[in-house]
C-alpha cells in the first residue's frame, strides 16, 4: 500500500512539472496582432529536391507595406499587390495583379496565399511551404 501511495505521487509530481511547462511554452509563443506600416528585410526561397531543376533557391530583399487592409510587396525574387487579412496565426494575402511568366519561373515566389506568421510588435516573419519548397520572409517594422 506504501509503495503504491509512493508511485501515484511521484506520478502527480511528474504530471503537474509537464502541465507547468506547457503553460511557460504558451506564454512564449504569444502572437501580436499584425500592425500596419511599412517592414523591410528578407524573401528568401529553398527548393526542395522534386522542384523543377530551372529553379534556384535564393533569397533578397522586401518591402512590404501594409494599410487599409491592403499590401504593397517589392523586391527581388518577390512582389505583389492586394488585399490581405489577419486570422489567428495566420495572413493571408490576395494578389490582384496578372502575374505572366513565360519561363517557367515559380509563381509561388509572389505574395499570394495563406501564411503562418509571429509578431512581436517589431519583427514579422511569416512563411509557407508547397510540395516544391519553402518561402519565407523576415521583416523589421520601420
Amino acid at each position: 500500500m506504501k509503495k503504491t501511495s509512493i508511485v501515484f505521487i511521484a506520478f502527480l509530481a511528474v504530471m503537474m512539472c509537464f502541465v507547468s511547462c506547457d503553460k511557460n511554452e504558451e506564454i512564449s509563443k504569444t502572437v501580436y496582432p499584425v500592425e500596419e506600416g511599412n517592414y523591410s528585410g528578407t524573401f528568401t526561397v529553398t527548393y526542395f529536391v522534386n522542384a523543377p531543376k530551372s529553379w534556384k533557391s535564393g533569397s533578397g530583399t522586401v518591402t512590404l507595406k501594409l494599410e487599409d487592409d491592403q499590401f504593397i510587396c517589392e523586391g527581388k525574387n518577390t512582389g505583389g499587390q492586394g488585399m490581405y487579412e489577419v486570422n489567428n496565426n495566420r495572413i493571408k494575402f490576395f494578389d490582384m495583379i496578372r502575374w505572366h511568366f513565360i519561363d517557367g519561373t515559380d509563381h509561388n515566389v509572389m505574395l499570394d496565399g495563406g501564411y503562418n506568421y509571429t509578431f512581436d510588435g517589431e519583427n514579422l516573419t511569416f512563411s509557407k511551404d508547397n510540395q516544391y519548397g519553402i518561402y519565407k520572409y523576415k521583416l523589421k517594422k520601420q
